[in-house]
This record gives C-alpha cells, sequence and structure tokens, in this order.
C-alpha cells in the first residue's frame, strides 16, 4: 500500500464518517444510556434481589459496578438505588 493509497483511504474514512453523523450518534448512544441505567438497575437489583436476596443482590451487583466504573460510581448507583 502506497502513501497515495493510505491518503485515500483515510480521506473516505473520515468521509463516510461525516456523512453518516457518526459523532451525533455516538452522542445519541451515549445520552440514551446514561438515562437508562438507573431503571435498569432497579429491575436487575429486583429480580435478582428475589433469586439471591435483597442485601446479596445488592452487594455483588455494586461490587461489580465498582469493579467496572470504580467507586464513585458505586456509592452513586447506591443512592440511586434507595431513593
Amino acid at each position: 500500500m502506497t502513501l497515495r493509497d493510505l491518503w485515500g483511504l483515510v480521506r473516505a474514512a473520515a468521509s463516510g464518517w461525516v456523512d453518516d453523523y457518526a459523532q451525533s450518534m455516538g452522542a445519541a448512544l451515549a445520552y440514551y444510556t446514561l438515562f437508562s441505567i438507573a431503571p435498569l438497575l432497579l429491575i436487575v437489583i429486583s429480580i435478582a434481589g428475589l433469586v439471591f436476596g435483597d442485601d446479596a443482590a445488592r452487594g455483588e451487583i455494586f461490587g461489580q459496578l465498582e469493579g467496572m466504573l470504580g467507586p464513585p460510581a458505586r456509592s452513586r448507583c447506591r443512592a440511586c438505588s434507595k431513593a
């Protein structure tokens, strides 16, 4: 692959990115994900609480969240689940 071919590939990729509104779609996906986490978390905790017990389910789910997102996310999700 020559430098000219590489430049054409980069231009085509950038053009496709702009034509498909990739930046706006990514922002929309992040927005909807952010606002769907709290209700989804409540549903998951409720179902897991029926199977494993409420405290065990909450502890395991919040432990997983802390591992993925860090301690601040765990405390925020814990506050959301109490509300």
